[in-house]
């Protein structure tokens, strides 16, 4: 039996313009950037404080990719299977002419911290645990820093070995590996049930808080730094990947070019260290707010509960987040959903921040989300 074909409509919907420095407008952020500058900068070059965490060779790394970053990084010539004019990549004309703003590569807080103690805790049997005292290794140094140390940090940089990549990650295998024992047994992936301990006043249980989420050195950065600092954590690879060859002589894992990659961090760099974005979206129609919705599973939860979040996008291109009800959403495979009181809780909460920004309600909401609305919602 032969089906007709199906009659497909293709809508092609031109890239947004956006908005950069005097009131220029660019659709290629980089090319807006290069031109004009981010659309908040001030009349002076920002000097950002920057401190970076690293082992001895990391620290190397970040010194050399540093000076790459203030100089310029140009996009390396075509390959033998390459098309000479390669319209997706752009040259990094440097951090300060790109983006205006700074920081001083020779006078970064630089902690070191020991190779050797990241190896060894890499290979504790148990992985929860492994990645527990991989990230310890990295905030406790951070932790004593600022203990004794008066100088603020805008922005942390954690430079880590690959084989905190290799291990460390929820997919990690470490097969082949030779671990040894830790407190914890090698299969526990949960909290212990211990009733008649945990009704005592006194009974310590924060050994078990490793297992409230998923075994992820990133995540557990992240999280860590919350209350601290904005982070960014880089693979001595990525900094120089030309330093880690194979026995072929080509590089243990592939990158972007180095202007792409210089692309990149310099723009996290930005975000994670000046007020507003380095754009934003061009003619949006004032009085429109847009959220886009997201749910994600608690790990480890005894009741298989739900968060809820959602981001409010604002005109000058930055946005809230907004954390709602945790509870039982999942209602199918792919699907979620809000009880009334949750998604009206919600909503209200996002109004009323509008509302205190703008000094009105907003005349139209828009609402983005992978599932669908039910009656209730």
């Amino acid at each position: 039996m032969r089906f007709r074909d199906p009659s497909l409509v293709v809508e092609h919907f031109d890239e947004p313009k956006l908005e950069f420095q005097f009131g220029q407008q660019s659709r290629d952020p980089k090319d807006g950037l290069f031109l004009y500058g981010p659309h908040a900068a001030g009349q002076k070059i920002s000097e950002v404080r920057v401190g970076v965490v690293g082992t001895q060779s990391g620290i190397k790394h970040f010194r050399g990719w540093s000076k790459r970053l203030l100089q310029g990084v140009s996009v390396p010539p075509p390959g033998p299977t390459e098309k000479k004019d390669r319209l997706h990549l752009t040259d990094f004309a440097g951090l300060q002419e790109t983006f205006g703003i700074t920081f001083d590569a020779e006078a970064c807080s630089e902690l070191i911290v020991d190779l050797e103690f990241i190896d060894r805790a890499t290979k504790i049997e148990n992985k929860y645990e492994a990645v527990d005292t991989v990230a310890r290794i990295y905030t406790d140094r951070v932790r004593r820093f600022l203990r004794n140390d008066e100088r603020s940090i805008d922005v942390w940089i954690f430079i880590v070995p690959e084989i905190v990549y290799d291990r460390c990650r929820p997919e990690s295998k470490r097969t082949g590996l030779a671990v040894t024992s830790g407190r914890a047994s090698k299969k526990q992936k949960a909290r212990a049930s211990m009733p008649l301990f945990e009704a005592l006043p006194d009974f310590d249980t924060s050994a078990e808080d490793i297992f409230d989420d998923v075994p992820d050195f990133r995540r557990r950065i992240k999280a860590e730094f919350l209350s601290i600092g904005p982070t960014q954590i880089l693979l001595e690879t990525t900094l120089d990947s030309d330093a880690f060859l194979n026995s072929a002589g080509y590089p243990t894992r592939k990158t972007q070019d180095a202007a792409t990659v210089a692309w990149n961090l310099a723009t996290g760099l930005y975000y994670k260290s000046q007020p507003k974005p380095p754009w934003r979206l061009s003619d949006i129609r004032p009085g429109v707010c847009y959220i886009g919705m997201v749910y994600k599973k608690l790990p480890n939860n005894r009741d298989n509960h739900v968060c809820c979040a959602a981001q409010m996008f604002l005109t000058e291109g930055d946005g809230v987040v907004f954390r709602g009800a945790n509870g039982p959403w999942k209602t199918d495979e792919y699907e979620y959903h809000l009880s009334a009181k949750a998604a009206e809780d919600l909503l209200a909460t996002v109004i009323d921040t509008y509302t205190d920004m703008h000094g009105s309600p907003p005349k139209e909401l828009f609402i983005h989300g992978q599932t669908s609305f039910n009656d209730a919602e």
